[in-house]
């Protein structure tokens, strides 16, 4: 503003010395010195109430207050921030922004996150929060109006506002609004490095138990140093929501045992060197090989042998619980042109299987023809019959049988 202050209404020159002078020029004088001095004052008041001071003025208390007045166009440099210690304590915490932007609090419990003095809407508030938990067990809760960036938020239950923490240590958040407090935006300014968030997935460093912890939700993914970690539910306190993937991995190239959960949309899986399961494999498609050296059978273990008893000669039935295996059969006399007939006991058979029989050795060449003649209809066993096709050699050979279960179905 223009002060109101004018010098020049004072005549400096007047009284002119040696002469009479009229006493109407000394009130003149008098009532424009009089004039300026309460404009001074005036103005100084008024400077005294709306200036930015350095310091105090004598026998005042420094208030630069700018009661929401904009600071424009100004170059700034060195400012410093109020900080609020809010010590160690638990319960409710109350972030007043006309009384501070940075908090600082430790946790010696679970605490809530209450806001105050928050600018009007249309204009940005901010505060910023940090947290030294001392102990995992400690939770924050935020208010509802927390509405804003709460997927990126790690351990952050986002049906419930409460956040728990996965160590311990210090983490900062910063709050903002532009609608009066209306809704919240939080973000994770110490969110640690090795963690990954997106509003899907999470990828931590720890060993979950199978049950999880508060805040673990679907999606989640935790490595250590053995083990990848899925979490496929959310926590509540009793549910398995983890599975892991045990592996050892070298280079582009894994070996060892890798163990998952049920995975139904396996399209491919490269080029297996072998592969050894203990269940099942079903698919829809055809199991081929292209070796020329190697096959599709079973492996060992699979297999056993047994001999046949006297009792009944080479109709003495035997027992054998393999899936494959040798029958090495007794060796009394079998006429020419005559045939006999031996039960198999075997539980792994169905009725629907089919059983593959062969001449393994032990016997005079192209003498002899064998075949399964009959499964027993509810499985557990089939008929093995051995014929000797000479015309007129009789034999007493005790022959060695292969013999082999295909696992077949009827629909």
């Amino acid at each position: 503003m223009a002060s109101n202050i004018n010098s020049n209404n004072i005549d400096g020159t007047y009284p002119i010395a040696g002469q009479d002078n009229d006493s109407q020029g000394f009130r003149t004088n008098f009532t424009n010195i009089k004039n300026n001095l309460a404009y001074a004052k005036s103005e100084i008041d008024d400077l005294q109430a709306k200036a930015v001071l350095k310091g105090a003025l004598t026998g005042s208390t420094l208030d630069n207050n700018m009661a929401g007045s904009i600071f424009r166009s100004a170059e700034i440099k060195d400012l410093r921030e109020t900080r609020i210690a809010l010590g160690t304590t638990s319960g409710t915490i109350s972030l007043d922004h006309a009384a501070g932007h940075y908090y600082t609090v430790t946790t010696s419990g679970s605490i809530t996150a209450s806001f105050a003095g928050l600018p009007s809407s249309g204009k940005l508030g901010r505060i910023r929060l940090e947290v030294y938990v001392s102990s995992t067990g400690h939770t924050l809760t935020l208010p509802a109006a927390v509405s804003k960036g709460i997927k990126g938020i790690a351990g952050l239950n986002q049906s419930t506002l409460v956040l728990s923490f996965l160590q311990t240590g210090t983490r900062i958040f910063e709050f903002t609004t532009e609608d009066g407090g209306t809704s919240i935006h939080i973000a994770d300014l110490t969110r640690p490095r090795d963690y990954f968030y997106s509003t899907q997935i999470t990828l931590q460093q720890r060993t979950p138990t199978s049950i999880g912890q508060s805040g673990d939700v679907a999606g989640m993914i935790a490595v250590d140093a053995n083990s990848i970690y899925l979490c496929y539910g959310s926590y509540n306190g009793s549910s398995t929501i983890w599975k892991n993937a045990a592996a050892t991995a070298t280079s582009a190239t894994t070996a060892g045992t890798v163990t998952t959960a049920a995975q139904p949309n396996i399209t491919s899986v490269g080029t297996l060197t072998s592969l050894t399961t203990s269940g099942a494999i079903t698919g829809q498609s055809t199991i081929k090989t292209n070796s020329a050296t190697g096959g599709i059978g079973y492996d060992t273990g699979a297999g056993g042998s047994i001999t046949q008893g006297s009792g009944s000669g080479k109709a003495t039935a035997v027992t054998l619980n393999k899936m494959s295996g040798q029958i090495t059969m007794n060796n009394a006399a079998l006429n020419a042109g005559a045939a006999v007939t031996f039960t198999l006991n075997n539980t792994n058979i169905a009725a629907t299987d089919v059983i593959l029989v062969n001449i393994a050795s032990g016997g005079s060449t192209n003498s002899y023809q064998t075949g399964v003649t009959a499964i027993g209809t509810s499985g557990g066993n089939c008929n093995i019959q051995l014929r000797n096709i000479t015309s007129a050699t009789n034999l007493s050979e005790a022959l060695v049988l292969n013999f082999a279960v295909i696992k077949a179905v009827a629909a």
